[in-house]
């Protein structure tokens, strides 16, 4: 399966395949992929939008709204794992759902090529956002 897709935005892709289940609701989703995650505060507080992957394939995207250490905010579906002590140094994300142009631009999309073996957290396009914010240019 090849790669199809050209990301163009400061994203975080990120692969929550222990948790996920076919046909999960739409709040069971959101809670198994904004948390909790082993990143990099500074780089992934970079990122706008969240690609969730399963099997190669953007199955969701989210606006990222913040960043926050794990167990810090509300879990609507019910999840309780993410208060385990080993999460403590780890964080999670608040978004929505992206606007409609930029989930039709990447829902579905095939990114497996963007990954290595055994990587569940992909970030992309954050240098560019990075370096034009030190410099204080508007993109």
């Amino acid at each position: 399966m090849e790669s199809n897709c050209e990301i163009t935005e400061a994203a975080i892709m990120l692969k929550p395949t222990r948790l996920y289940r076919r046909g999960m609701s739409a709040i069971a989703l959101y809670d198994i992929s904004r948390g909790v995650w082993r990143v990099s505060r500074p780089r992934a507080g970079l990122a706008t939008i969240a690609l969730i992957v399963i099997d190669g394939e953007i199955i969701e995207v989210y606006q990222i709204l913040g960043w926050h250490r794990a167990n810090t905010t509300p879990y609507l579906s019910g999840r309780e794992d993410q208060s385990a002590p080993q999460y403590t140094d780890r964080f999670e994300f608040t978004g929505q759902s992206a606007s409609t142009d930029i989930r039709d631009k990447y829902f579905g999309k095939v990114v497996k090529e963007l990954f290595g073996r055994g990587q569940v957290v992909r970030y992309l396009n954050w240098a560019t956002t990075y370096f034009a914010n030190q410099l204080g240019i508007t993109l």
